[in-house]
């Protein structure tokens, strides 16, 4: 999932301490991009880019309990960004809470039209949920939009989460 970037909205010194989490965060190093996020001045943290980090961080780290609230952040900071939406999904599903991934996603599938990753992760999530036949009818949509359907299909059938549809077609 690829985020906006905001980092020029900051000042210089504040942008640095993102892009150096961002940099710690891509060599895997949880600790040093934790350090340089606490060096972000607090006015700051509330930035979109701030928040995604953060987010990360706890993702990477596969804290799940503390990404949700952060994501949620995110959902209201940048409504209109579906990638935020999937985060929280993600994260409800993660916590157990599938239930309320799907109807989350579901209830912006249309808002977010274009974007197959939307409809993916509701066929994902319904294929969890034991709905079959939603879950094919989202995925089917998913390959409709993606830009790269045949990658997509690919995908999908090694995806452990669609399991359950290829084993009830066989």
């Amino acid at each position: 999932m690829r985020m906006k970037r905001h980092i020029s909205e900051v000042p210089q010194e504040q942008a640095h301490h993102l892009r150096a989490a961002e940099g710690w965060l891509a060599l895997g190093n949880f600790i040093e991009a934790n350090q340089e996020l606490e060096l972000v001045s607090p006015e700051y943290r509330t930035h979109p880019d701030f928040v995604m980090l953060r987010l990360a961080l706890l993702r990477d780290g596969d804290v799940w309990k503390r990404v949700l609230p952060v994501a949620e952040t995110l959902v209201r900071l940048l409504p209109k960004d579906p990638n935020c939406l999937l985060l929280r999904s993600q994260a409800l599903h993660k916590l157990g809470r599938t239930a309320e991934a799907y109807q989350a996603l579901a209830t912006m599938a249309e808002a977010f039209g274009e974007n197959h990753e939307v409809r993916y992760n509701l066929a994902r999530y319904a294929a969890h949920l034991g709905r079959p036949d939603e879950a094919r009818s989202w995925l089917e949509a998913a390959f409709e939009v993606a830009s790269d359907a045949d990658k997509l299909k690919l995908l999908a059938l090694e995806d452990p989460g669609l399991n359950a549809l290829w084993a009830e077609s066989t």
